[in-house]
């Protein structure tokens, strides 16, 4: 089952959400990924570490699926990141760090190309913490506010591959005919040249 405040991860030509399997005992319960691939249209299920008891959230990493996975005790509140080195391979998961929700950190939204985790905070602003030095950097951007269910949505991000493709410059018959008529012009406006010399 896919609950709507899971957000989905797109990397290696599937989307992935979290999941779970809700059994007739408690016992039964686990979390999951449910992943779809889009050129095959295939579902498949990639399984957690077993030690993932708690609900989480997916976002990618240098190409790499990784999971956000809240741990809640009496004291003790954190987020431990975990990367699937290898993807599809369940024992490939490894640990990455764990981050205190301590200076208002509330629920992370993603991970930076240098490794700082994206938060939003209780007060709904935009911050970047760097988890070694435990420094929090605020990013200027205020979310909306609300209730503890509209904040969960307040901010959103995503991943994205910048691409050197101009989707203007593409060959087509049109670009054809302009570009040979660019080129007959060229070759008029060189002869004239020759011819004033």
């Amino acid at each position: 089952m896919i609950t709507e405040r899971y957000r989905q991860a797109y990397v290696n030509g599937a989307a992935h959400w979290m999941a779970f399997h809700q059994g007739t005992l408690l016992t039964h319960f686990r979390y999951t990924i449910l992943s779809f691939n889009m050129s095959d249209e295939i579902f498949n299920e990639i399984l957690v570490p077993d030690s993932i008891t708690s609900e989480g959230s997916l976002v990618v990493f240098k190409e790499s699926l990784c999971l956000f996975q809240q741990c809640v005790n009496d004291n003790d509140q954190h987020y431990s990141v975990w990367i699937m080195k290898e993807y599809g391979v369940a024992t490939s998961w490894a640990k990455l760090f764990r981050i205190d929700l301590c200076g208002g950190l509330w629920r992370p939204l993603g991970l930076r190309k240098n490794g700082e985790v994206i938060f939003s905070t209780r007060d709904e602003d935009l911050v970047s913490c760097n988890y070694q030095s435990k420094r929090i950097s605020y990013l200027g951007i205020h979310g909306t506010s609300g209730d503890g269910y509209l904040n969960w949505h307040a901010f959103y991000t995503d991943t994205y591959v910048e691409s050197l493709v101009l989707l203007n410059k593409l060959e087509s018959p049109e670009n054809t005919v302009v570009s040979g008529q660019n080129k007959k012009n060229e070759e008029e406006g060189e002869q004239k040249e020759a011819g004033s010399k």
